[in-house]
């Protein structure tokens, strides 16, 4: 067995790694080259969506940065929807001015950078916590392809998602720092940025100095009175961010409408069994399958491998604790389940701190550098399994965002249906009766298609609300017009053809 895996280890030992060890490849060209291979990562992953179209919320995003003519109107609050997300409004409002709306690859191709920072991001952390090479960068790489991701990078409306980890993994990191005696300036700066950023970005965010405070619990590297001051101008940050956000929502909570908010209940049966479904989802790269399998089977050899688990505990169970600090709210909503690859957006955050566990799993598994063949055999496993686990979420995920790809093909297609139906006629009112509302589907029926109509058709046309359309007034709107081509002049009446996939006229 030492002789068949002779030449794995001379291999190992030939490769970057050995040289990242010894110095003689610079860090800097370290790092470049570990952000490149994220970035291939990534492409290899969603390189069947960057070119996919709007979908849903995203004509109502569309819309309100359609609207805007001044920098201030572009990153307003919509106090519509009640959110105050004035940086995430920002972003749309540039993507919207700077590249238009003929294709959505800009939006996509931002969010996807995003991503590929936040993940870079996650590296940095878990280094932090266990600073070895590989574990590092093996939470960065997980991160980059977990395949509960692509509804968050994907659909363009949950952009919020993507760019409040950003403030949260710079102001995790840097109050982690602080808390250990390193960095003291840069790392309170960092906090102060991250926070204000992940407020101004998702209301979600308002959790976080709860989680400062459970961190500055474990770890308590300064002075409890350094500590207390700091937070104290964490606390100041929060104070001001409320002011304006009930001064501009003219209410303390948003989400949908005032009258149709996501209300919370504190319920543990439920939160447990969410909690369950999440790192189930987390942990299983997709559908059960060989795929599933396998990835669950090199999770557990690296955990049943462990040679530290006291370690292993000691140092990611503060991880564990902000990870279901991060989830509480989610797993509280009422009516919010993980169904269909839909709400898994919601899932994005704490991810953030499931990778980071990941990547000190694997850290805390490999052997202290002893020169004895046993040793040397289980750290080139643990290696191949890792990278093996990497490949699996990579390609996992490319399953996961194909019904994405095909939801935004039939989106595409019914606004160009519309814009030839209404090619040179004159008509006030669209109805269209069946149209289908999953993301496997179109997903824009009740989430803007009235809004796609006035910005991508005609600004004239008018789409009743949803709520106004049954099947029987089609049914009779349909029988009057065949048995009179005449009634109805000011109408379009349309139906979803699900065999076909199109419109078509009654």
């Amino acid at each position: 067995m030492e002789i068949g895996l002779l030449p794995l280890r001379c291999l190992f030992r030939m490769s970057i790694a050995t040289a990242i060890e010894s110095g003689a490849v610079p860090k800097v060209a370290t790092r470049i080259a570990y952000a490149a291979l994220l970035l291939v990562l990534i492409a290899c992953g969603y390189s069947e969506v960057i070119g996919s179209y709007f979908l849903a919320d995203d004509f109502n995003y569309l819309n309100i940065v359609a609207q805007a003519e001044t920098f201030r109107d572009g990153t307003a609050v919509d106090t519509g929807w009640e959110y105050f997300r004035p940086l995430t409004a920002l972003s749309f409002w540039f993507n919207y001015r700077c590249f238009g709306t003929e294709t959505a690859t800009s939006f996509h191709v931002f969010a996807l950078v995003v991503h590929w920072f936040n993940a870079l991001l996650v590296a940095r952390m878990a280094w932090r916590l266990c600073p070895h090479w590989f574990a590092a960068g093996f939470a960065g790489a997980a991160f980059a392809v977990l395949p509960v991701h692509p509804e968050c990078i994907t659909w363009i409306s949950a952009r919020a998602d993507v760019l409040c980890a950003t403030g949260t993994l710079i102001l995790v990191t840097g109050w982690l720092d602080y808390l250990r005696g390193h960095r003291g300036a840069a790392a309170l700066a960092e906090v102060l940025c991250g926070l204000v950023f992940a407020l101004l970005t998702k209301d979600s965010a308002m959790i976080l100095p709860v989680v400062l405070v459970a961190m500055a619990l474990i770890y308590r590297g300064r002075p409890a009175g350094q500590v207390a001051l700091v937070f104290a101008g964490v606390v100041v940050v929060f104070v001001v961010y409320l002011v304006s956000r009930i001064t501009s929502l003219g209410a303390f909570i948003g989400s949908q409408s005032a009258n149709d908010a996501h209300h919370f209940t504190i319920n543990l049966s439920n939160s447990l069994w969410f909690t369950i479904d999440a790192l189930r989802a987390m942990l299983l790269p997709g559908p059960l399958g060989i795929r599933t399998g396998l990835g669950l089977i090199l999770v557990l050899y690296i955990g049943l491998r462990h040679q530290a688990l006291a370690r292993f505990v000691r140092t990611a169970w503060p991880l564990f604790l902000v990870f279901l600090m991060e989830l509480a709210p989610v797993a509280n909503a009422v009516q919010l389940e993980l169904a269909d690859g839909t709400n898994t957006r919601f899932l994005y955050m704490p991810s953030v701190f499931f990778c980071a566990g990941l990547g000190v799993l694997v850290g805390t598994s490999l052997p202290d550098g002893s020169g004895k063949p046993s040793v040397q055999r289980r750290s080139s496993v643990l290696y191949f399994a890792a990278v093996i686990l990497v490949v699996i979420y990579t390609v996992t995920i490319r399953q996961v965002n194909r019904p994405w790809a095909e939801a935004s093909a039939m989106s595409r297609g019914i606004v160009t249906q519309l814009q030839g139906f209404t090619k040179g006629k004159d008509y006030r009112w669209v109805f269209i009766h069946g149209l289908p509302d999953t993301h496997e589907g179109a997903y824009v029926f009740k989430n803007g298609i009235d809004t796609a109509i006035k910005l991508f058709v005609s600004k004239t046309l008018v789409f009743p609300s949803h709520g106004k359309i049954s099947l029987e007034d089609w049914l009779k709107w349909s029988a009057e017009r065949r048995a009179d081509p005449t009634a109805h002049p000011d109408s379009l009446l349309l139906r979803w053809d699900p065999v076909s996939r199109r419109l078509i006229e009654p």
